[in-house]
């Protein structure tokens, strides 16, 4: 494991750490993406977040509460590949012989390299709350039942 680049160890505990939050998180989001979107043209389904989990979990089973979680799995590891590889070249770039980093240039790192993910976590997000709404039966702007 020795003659693995530093930025190979960087990416992928990245990206474990995004899964393992994933993991965790999903159910939570599932349900405020539910919850976020009845109303309106929507007719309401769920009276509270305890209220959806259960009906998750009855009409869809548990599994139904990680409904959508593949495609941020997969694209999270591109997207903290973009973030910390924009940050680190940043980084290096901006104190090219130093090792303890300054305070202003890793807000400047951080900065560019939230602004550089930002291109690529809009596309996951959009599918993922695709892929959480998908089969409930939402009423488009329109009326007309959507699936």
């Amino acid at each position: 494991m020795d003659t693995i680049s530093p930025s190979i160890h960087y990416f992928v505990a990245g990206w474990l750490g995004g899964c393992t939050g994933l993991l965790i998180g999903h159910p939570w989001d599932t349900v405020r993406v539910r919850l976020q979107t009845q109303g309106g043209n929507v007719p309401m389904r769920y009276n509270s977040t305890l209220h959806c989990i259960k009906n998750i979990i009855q009409t869809e089973s548990v599994l139904g509460l990680y409904k959508g979680l593949a495609f941020p799995l997969l694209g999270y590891a591109g997207l903290n590949a973009v973030i910390y590889g924009t940050e680190g070249n940043v980084m290096r770039w901006l104190q090219p012989h130093e090792d303890l980093p300054r305070l202003h240039n890793s807000l400047v790192a951080g900065a560019c390299g939230g602004l550089a993910g930002a291109f690529v976590a809009s596309p996951i997000e959009l599918v993922k709350i695709q892929m959480q709404m998908q089969n409930i039966g939402v009423l488009s702007s329109n009326g007309t039942q959507t699936h």
